[in-house]
């Protein structure tokens, strides 16, 4: 056609910004997710493992704590539980010794060196009051059969009464009286002592329990001395 100038032909262009490729190798995007990018990966074997492994010794740990908590307490209350027998048990007698005299046998007759009974009587009464040691597994002390206890009569031996806590076991109980022959009796013109009579006693406790690390012992010794005076 004359006359008229050629225009040549124009490529559409798209809508892409610069310095990005249009191509089907350009990554896209949909939504919030790169299709391009690969997938976030999830918890592999060997970290499970590693978790496993650390919440169990996390667990042992705090267990062992637990089971070493418990076990301390319960050995802290058998041990106040010997101290408490203890100290009962040295006051009863002391109340007891000094008000009452201790029953002498009759000269020339004396007390055994060292005995495992305590036996105190009032002249003006008939009944001895009686504290003694029982055989392991002895009936009167109403517990296991491994344990030995303390018990007391105040009628001579006709009735008796713990005086011991139960599980708690008496190992030791020696009673050493001084002088060991009555200072209130003539023999012949004079006495046999000018002492005036006391007592020592040792004393070991030990409290009864299956767990070896609960297991506690006390041992004490004190001296008491007499106000009686019947010269």
């Amino acid at each position: 056609m004359t006359g008229a100038r050629y225009k040549p032909s124009v490529r559409p262009t798209s809508h892409v910004p610069r310095g990005v490729d249009s191509g089907y190798s350009r990554r896209r995007t949909i939504g919030t997710c790169d299709v391009g990018r690969s997938w976030a990966k999830g918890f592999t074997v060997v970290e499970l493992l590693v978790v496993m492994v650390l919440f169990s010794i996390s667990i042992t740990i705090l267990t062992q704590t637990y089971i070493t908590f418990i076990r301390l307490s319960h050995r802290t209350g058998n041990s106040a539980t010997l101290q408490q027998d203890m100290r009962f048990t040295f006051e009863y007698m002391t109340r007891n010794l000094r008000n009452i005299p201790i029953d002498y046998p009759a000269l020339p007759k004396t007390l055994d060196n060292t005995t495992s009974t305590l036996r105190l009587k009032d002249p003006s009464q008939t009944d001895v009051w009686i504290l003694t040691k029982t055989p392991a597994g002895d009936a009167r002390c109403g517990d296991v059969a491994d344990v030995s206890c303390l018990v007391v009569s105040t009628d001579g031996g006709t009735n008796w009464a713990p005086v011991t806590s139960k599980h708690v076991n008496v190992e030791t109980f020696k009673v050493l009286i001084r002088p060991m022959a009555t200072p209130f009796a003539l023999s012949g013109n004079d006495y046999t002592s000018d002492q005036q009579p006391f007592v020592t006693v040792q004393m070991k406790l030990s409290y009864m329990t299956k767990v070896e690390k609960e297991k506690v012992s006390l041992t004490a010794q004190t001296t008491i001395s007499s106000r009686v005076y019947v010269r």
